[in-house]
């Protein structure tokens, strides 16, 4: 057989400004050795700097379509997750309204609210039973109608209605 020498793109690097457009581009290339179909030997060809106008017509044009593509599934995404959020408040909302105005608000909020609030070393230290206290440090859910949940505030002086306020504008901040 007789042996013959392939090149081909191998890798495109990008270097980005801050605002996202490409400041600079380099390509680097893989050459093989081939006898016949079988690899003698391969190696990476040292990276040279190309224009960024150029990074297009490389990639080709199926590999563009798949920058495309992934720009709109994060669009998409980004939708998915907004309209996830409205309608976990308006659960929320409903829920609250069928509770008789109870709160409920997810654990890792409502334990963000107390250490925000400088409370929760206070709370901890107030749950005196490991098994409550795991309980605390587990929960998934908080509720102000709960009686534990109640009997804490009520010992420690804490506005309930407070720590639920922090805790859904923590929520609200995550965007």
């Amino acid at each position: 057989m007789t042996i013959t020498k392939e090149d081909h793109l191998y890798e495109i690097m990008l270097r980005l400004n801050p605002d996202g457009s490409v400041r600079g581009a380099h390509q680097a290339n893989l050459e093989r050795l081939m006898d016949g179909e079988t690899v003698i030997s391969e190696r990476e060809m040292p990276a040279v700097a190309i224009d960024p106008d150029d990074i297009a017509g490389l990639i080709g044009a199926n590999s563009a379509e798949m920058i495309a593509q992934v720009t709109r599934l994060q669009a998409e995404r980004d939708d998915a997750v907004s309209a996830l959020e409205a309608a976990e408040s308006r659960i929320a909302e409903l829920t609250a309204s069928v509770d008789g105005g109870s709160r409920r608000i997810a654990g890792a909020y409502f334990r963000s609210a107390l250490i925000e609030m400088e409370l929760i070393d206070t709370v901890l230290g107030a749950i005196a039973d490991p098994v409550k206290l795991e309980l605390f440090n587990t929960a998934t859910e908080f509720n102000d109608q709960d009686a534990d949940v109640k009997a804490i505030a009520a010992a420690l002086d804490i506005d309930l209605s407070a720590v639920f306020d922090a805790a859904e504008a923590i929520r609200a901040g995550r965007g």
